[in-house]
């Protein structure tokens, strides 16, 4: 059974050098290795932010791509139009999580065993603080 390619999009707007940092190492350290990884920025990112992402797409599996169109959405869709061909299965995060060492094993795992219909999984997002209000 061949390998599946799994390819990560993470849209880009106005996060900080230190959190893309930390939300880039824990895609790039997966215990299963993405085929490759989408960032698409928004065009209004901000330059330390930009610094940040073209400092990571030196690697060769980080693909940056800056969307004219503004928006989560635009950008995961542009992703999506980008990695389809070229891959199995497609992961989304935003670029302020850090993902666990397991998640792309853990989530191809879980799809492995739906029945075909099934299209998509996904897991537990923990909130590194509380944002509820009591």
């Amino acid at each position: 059974m061949k390998k599946a390619k799994v390819s990560v999009i993470i849209p880009v707007h106005r996060e900080s050098p230190e959190v893309l940092e930390a939300c880039f190492n824990s895609v790039l350290h997966q215990s299963y290795q993405p085929a490759a990884v989408y960032v698409i920025l928004d065009p209004h990112c901000s330059t330390p932010a930009a610094e940040t992402v073209t400092q990571f797409a030196q690697d060769t599996s980080i693909k940056a791509i800056r969307d004219p169109n503004q928006g989560s959405a635009s950008h995961r869709n542009l992703g999506v139009s980008l990695a389809l061909e070229h891959s199995d299965y497609l992961a989304f995060t935003d670029a302020d999580c850090i993902v666990s060492r397991d998640w792309l094993k853990e989530l191809l795992e879980c799809m492995n065993v739906q029945p075909p219909e099934i299209g998509c999984v996904g897991g537990t997002n923990i909130a590194k603080e509380s944002i509820f209000i009591g």
